[in-house]
C-alpha cells in the first residue's frame, strides 16, 4: 500500500474504533453580539424604606419650611420698662410669624433659629431678648451719653411649635432722664430659621 494510490472508499471500509478525546484547542475569536432577547418579568417589590422626617409636624413640607423677619421700632420714645417692645415698620415677615403690633414672635415651624437685635439711641439702653424657650431671659445694655451708641445682641435658639420670642426694655444704670428723651431712637429685630 505505501507503493501505491490509497483509494479512500478501501480507507473507509477499514475505519477503526473511535479514539480517545483530544486537547482542546485554542480559543478562537469573539463572535457578534446577538439580539436582545424579550424583556423579562418584572421583579419582587423591594423593602419598605425609613420613615422620611419633616419639619413642622406636617404642616409644611421642606420647600415650605422657611421663616423670617425683620422689623423696626421707629418711635423716639424710650421703650417702657419690662414691656415687649412694638415696631412701626415691617420690612420681611416670610410666613407671617412676627405681630409687629405686639412684638411676639410665635414659632410655626419647629427648629433651630437664629435672632439678633440692634439699637442707635443717644442715651443709654438696656435691651433683652426674651423666650418661653430660654430659662433666663438674654439682657444687653450699652451705656451712653449725648454720643449715638449702638447696641447688638442676638443667640440661636430651638423652638417648639408655639414657643414665643420677644425683646424687652429693662431698667439697670440708665438715670430717670433717660427714659424721658425723645431723641431719636431706632431698634431693629431679626429671626430666621436656620434648619
Amino acid at each position: 500500500m505505501a507503493a501505491g494510490p490509497v483509494d479512500a472508499s478501501v480507507l473507509l471500509m477499514m475505519k477503526g474504533g473511535m479514539g480517545g478525546r483530544g486537547l482542546q484547542g485554542p480559543m478562537g475569536p469573539k463572535g457578534f453580539r446577538g439580539d436582545l432577547g424579550e424583556p423579562g418579568r418584572p421583579g419582587q417589590p423591594g423593602r419598605q424604606g425609613p420613615e422620611g422626617k419633616g419639619i413642622g409636624h406636617g404642616q409644611h413640607s421642606t420647600e415650605q419650611a422657611r421663616s423670617a423677619f425683620s422689623v423696626i421700632r421707629t418711635d423716639s420714645s424710650y421703650p417702657r420698662y419690662d414691656k415687649t417692645v412694638t415696631y412701626q415698620k415691617t420690612v420681611v415677615n416670610q410666613n407671617q410669624d412676627f405681630e409687629a403690633a405686639t412684638g411676639f414672635f410665635t414659632c410655626k415651624v419647629a427648629g433651630v433659629y437664629y435672632f439678633t437685635f440692634h439699637s442707635a439711641a443717644k442715651v443709654s439702653m438696656c435691651l433683652r431678648l426674651a423666650s418661653e424657650a430660654l430659662p433666663n431671659k438674654l439682657g444687653f445694655c450699652g451705656y451712653n451719653r449725648n454720643n449715638e451708641q449702638v447696641l447688638s445682641g442676638g443667640a440661636v435658639l430651638q423652638l417648639a411649635v408655639g414657643q414665643r420670642v420677644w425683646l424687652e426694655s429693662f431698667r439697670d444704670e440708665q438715670p430717670d432722664s433717660d427714659l424721658r428723651d425723645m431723641q431719636e431712637k431706632m431698634i431693629i429685630f431679626n429671626g430666621f430659621l436656620l434648619f
